[in-house]
Order: structure tokens, then C-alpha cells, then sequence
């Protein structure tokens, strides 16, 4: 079956990003402080209505180097039974297609998990600064990525 990936609305994507990123919490406990925001971008990938994978992008400074017009990814989320499938390399080129077609992004930056390093260098995506622990997460780096000259 096909996937498609969409702009999404937060109450389309906060169930699957609570699920995978909050674990037995409540779908509440996935909401994040600019959500709501008008700037803040939602995306999500399903298959038959179904949604997979799940990611939030907003305009936000990168503490660790200077981007001229920076979009940071956050709650990026792919369903446990849909993992290893392309669904989150799918979404996440989607969204930075999205940002620089529509000139309101030139560079995304993220959080990411150590166990993640692996996927974001593979889409493009370099470390920069120190490793850092995030409570009750675990160890992250600040990755970024060049969006191209057009946005």
C-alpha cells in the first residue's frame, strides 16, 4: 500500500507522538508549549488512514550555531510496528521539501537521540556541539541540515 505524507493538524498527531514518545502517560503529556502556535507545522505519513510516523517543525534559534532561517524538528515519532519500513525518512524529507518550497525555512535543526544519529546523518543531517542529557530521555546531540539556496 501507499504512504502519504500530509500537512497535519497537533490533535492528528498527538496520539501516535504520545504513544511512542510519552509510554504510558497521558496523550496531554505530548503537548508542547508552541503546539498552537500559528508558525508551528505539523506533518504525519499513513497508510490506509493510518497513521505511522508523525513529526512538528517550528521556527526556532539553534543554541549551538547560527542559522539564518531555522526550523526546529521536534516529536518526531514512527509507530513501533512501522519501524524500519522508510515511512520517517518519507515524512521527514516531505516536511523539508515543504519548508523550502514555501520559503520559510533555509536550515532544520533537531534534539536528537544518540540512537538516532544514525538516521539523520543518512538524510543529511551533521552533529554539531557536545553531547547533552535530556531528564528522563537520555543522551542527545544538536543536528542540523542545509535546506538549499531557494528558501
Amino acid at each position: 500500500m501507499q504512504e502519504t505524507c500530509q500537512l497535519s493538524t497537533r490533535d492528528e498527531i498527538l496520539p501516535l507522538r504520545a504513544k511512542i514518545l510519552r509510554p504510558n502517560q497521558s496523550v496531554e503529556s505530548a503537548h508542547f508549549d508552541r503546539d498552537l502556535e500559528p508558525n508551528t507545522l505539523h506533518f504525519s505519513c499513513a497508510v490506509a488512514g493510518e497513521v505511522l510516523c508523525v513529526l512538528t517543525f517550528l521556527p526556532n534559534a539553534c543554541p549551538v550555531i547560527d542559522l539564518a532561517k531555522p526550523y526546529q524538528l521536534r516529536g518526531m515519532a514512527t509507530d513501533t510496528a512501522a519501524h524500519g519500513k522508510g515511512y520517517g525518512a518519507k515524512l521527514l524529507n516531505f516536511a523539508c521539501r515543504h519548508l523550502q518550497e514555501n520559503h520559510l525555512a533555509s536550515e532544520v535543526w533537531c534534539n536528537a537521540r544518540e540512537s538516532a544519529i544514525g538516521f539523520y546523518e543518512k538524510l543529511g543531517f551533521q552533529s554539531v556541539g557536545d553531547y547533552f542529557d535530556i531528564a528522563g530521555i537520555g543522551r542527545h546531540v544538536v543536528m542540523f541540515k542545509m535546506l538549499g539556496k531557494s528558501a
